[in-house]
């Protein structure tokens, strides 16, 4: 009997803004997709999202996931015991898919929630109490309802561990296994615009350095405009140029604000709020540098995809980025610009022989082993004895074959 897999997207596909969790939550899918479909593989997948307290076939639904209007009763799923119920999604902004897990799991499902980070639990100064109070109220029920949680980093499984510890939780406590996000981007389909072929140019000086990532006040982008405010104050980094990548949102409006009303604006500082993923990649294979500031990361895939493509990256001073970047990156402390500004300025004077040290790409597991092993890991879960499944231990009967190739 084929092992039955089922993927939820259920915030992802009604909200499809790019955001990292909405790349995870893609690439993931299209890799355990094509996996199932390989020859013998042994695998049944269904992408699904909850419509009340049901899960339904994702291809059964509208646009609308958690609207119960209109859905085909042939797309609902009823769970067997065996089964394995995936969960990648953002459920922090989706708080109604736990009545739905929690009849999966009535049904013999068993759970494997990804959980990303406990940055607004870390951070109340940045997300306010009722950011705080929302995390507390999600980890409560990730921890509830699932028999297994991956997280994207070892630094966040310890966060988790340390959460589960301080809040003195008596009750069943789940699995946590630290997992690795895949880096590579997807293939360039569609053409770059001449605008961004025009800015970044084989990191020539006038190739601007380069910031990707959501506008939140925890990606520090008002750290890096005044570090290259100080920049441009001197004679001999003037020229320099940088670019933020990113989506812009109602709570960063004071920096995008900030840049739009910059005296160098679209001169040598922009904003690029609608790159393509073809884009992306021309803007990291060209850019002059990528800086991340971050005060807080889950992980930090930015980092990961500029090291893919040779850059040279230089990355705060905190324990994810060491986990994630290690010595290939430069570090700097958030505790004042100067090292940042430095860092830059004696760059911009080794430029040539830096470049030439970083020939080779930084080796990084790419999105088709990384879904495998969240995969092998769910799967390994749902056949132990307190997976609730079929008792039985042994790791998936297909996981040699994929390690072979």
């Amino acid at each position: 009997m084929a092992q039955r897999i089922f993927f939820d997207a259920s915030y992802t596909l009604s909200n499809p803004v790019a955001s990292g969790v909405h790349r995870v939550v893609s690439r993931c899918w299209e890799a355990i997709k094509a996996m199932a479909e390989e020859t013998g593989s042994g695998l049944q997948v269904t992408r699904i999202v909850h419509v009340g307290s049901r899960f339904v076939a994702a291809e059964s639904i509208g646009s609308e996931p958690t609207n119960p209007s209109g859905v085909a009763s042939t797309g609902r799923i009823s769970f067997r015991p065996g089964d394995v119920l995936l969960l990648p999604d953002a459920y922090w902004a989706c708080p109604r898919v736990w009545e739905a897990v929690a009849r999966a799991r009535r049904d013999g499902a068993v759970v494997t929630t990804l959980v990303y980070d406990l940055i607004p639990l870390q951070h109340p100064a940045i997300y306010g109490t009722e950011g705080a109070a929302l995390m507390r109220r999600y980890l409560g029920n990730v921890i509830r309802h699932s028999d297994q949680i991956v997280t994207i980093s070892e630094t966040v499984a310890r966060d988790v561990k340390e959460f589960i510890s301080q809040a003195g939780l008596s009750q069943r406590v789940p699995a946590i296994k630290p997992w690795r996000l895949g880096c590579d981007l997807p293939a360039s389909i569609g053409a770059v615009r001449d605008e961004t072929q025009k800015l970044f140019r084989a990191r020539m000086p006038d190739s601007p350095y380069l910031v990707v990532g959501s506008f939140d006040r925890r990606k520090n982008h008002e750290f890096v405009l005044k570090c290259f405010d100080a920049l441009w104050s001197r004679p001999d980094t003037s020229g320099l140029r940088l670019a933020f990548a990113g989506v812009p949102s109602p709570a960063a409006e004071p920096i995008v604000k900030a840049v739009r009303e910059h005296p160098l604006h679209d001169r040598q500082l922009f904003l690029l709020p609608g790159l393509s993923d073809t884009e992306l990649a021309h803007a990291y294979r060209n850019a002059r540098g990528v800086i991340v500031a971050s005060i807080a990361e889950g992980f930090c895939l930015p980092i990961v995809e500029a090291l893919q493509y040779r850059q040279n990256v230089f990355v705060s001073d905190i324990p994810i980025h060491h986990e994630v970047g290690g010595a290939a990156c430069d570090f700097f402390t958030l505790a004042s610009h100067e090292q940042l500004l430095e860092a830059i300025t004696a760059f911009e004077r080794t430029f040539e022989g830096r470049a030439a040290r970083l020939s080779d790409p930084v080796a990084m597991p790419n999105w088709e082993s990384a879904a495998r092993d969240l995969l092998d890991t769910a799967v390994v879960q749902s056949r132990r004895p307190n997976g609730r499944a079929n008792g039985a231990s042994t790791a998936p009967w297909w996981s040699w074959l994929w390690r072979s190739r």
